[in-house]
């Protein structure tokens, strides 16, 4: 019992410990917006599209018949590998519960980039939003000069 407790609280420091769930069967902690290149603001048709679009070129039982590979693939393992990586992202994603408990984790386990990205959209919100306001006082000063 008590190794069973100090195994649980050593497992709870590492900082991939909430990803446990993420992890390809290699080992690797995934990244599904990264392995799908979409965006985290992505919606489900988004998701699929890009999904379908990496299912037809990395499939095995396509893959094996084609002379050249897929990707940066040497050989049929790493086509599989690629494959499990497609196929676990959009699983990630394409569950609403899945895709918040991840984007949630990535957030607690790496905090600094969860600011990151939360700095990038304040920025990028607080430019669309002086971009809006400049362009309102564009349209303003039209609206003016039409009157005169």
């Amino acid at each position: 019992l008590y190794s069973s407790r100090a195994q649980n609280r050593r497992n709870n420091n590492r900082p991939d410990y909430l990803l446990e769930n993420f992890k390809t069967a290699s080992g690797e902690v995934l990244n599904p917006y990264r392995v799908l290149k979409v965006s985290r603001s992505a919606d489900r048709i988004e998701i699929k599209k890009a999904y379908r679009s990496l299912s037809r070129k990395y499939h095995p039982d396509g893959a094996r018949f084609r002379e050249i590979l897929p990707g940066k693939c040497n050989n049929l393992d790493e086509v599989r590998d690629e494959w499990e990586r497609i196929k676990l992202s959009y699983e990630i994603l394409s569950d609403p519960k899945m895709r918040l408990r991840y984007d949630r984790n990535t957030a607690i386990a790496d905090p600094g980039a969860a600011v990151g990205r939360a700095a990038l959209g304040a920025v990028g919100w607080g430019f669309s939003s002086v971009g809006k306001g400049l362009l309102g006082v564009g349209e303003m000063a039209l609206k003016q000069m039409k009157k005169d």
